[in-house]
């Protein structure tokens, strides 16, 4: 009866590996731009229809380890990257606008004030 339950535990400790390998995975893809959030919302139908893990696994690993290996950025970064540089972009348009309507804004009274 002991060893039942410690054969139960073993195998409760390899599921959760399991899903913690997966999750770690599908982190990873995401990161490297190997998948997006849709991809992985496919891999997780794939999954529930009864493929296995470690068979979508395998299927990714070489565009995986290429991703790693690239020097150049992944098209997730890349347009974290442009999305952060538009913000800031956007951001300065604005200070600059805001600081010319202001000046307009007092460019009559300081035309219409007397030379000293």
């Amino acid at each position: 009866v002991n060893s039942g339950k410690q054969d139960r535990l073993i195998r409760a400790d390899l599921c959760i590996e399991a899903l913690s390998e997966f999750d770690r995975f599908k982190e990873k893809a995401v990161k490297l731009g190997v998948l997006s959030e849709a991809g992985i919302d496919a891999l997780t139908d794939r999954l529930a229809r009864g493929e296995s893990q470690r068979t979508i696994m395998c299927e990714y690993e070489q565009a995986m380890q290429r991703a790693e290996k690239s020097d150049l950025l992944s098209e997730g970064e890349v347009r974290r990257a442009a999305r952060e540089r538009f913000a800031a972009h956007e951001q300065d348009r604005s200070v600059v606008c805001r600081m010319r309507c202001c000046t307009l804004s007092k460019a009559p009274a300081i035309a219409a004030s007397p030379v000293a």
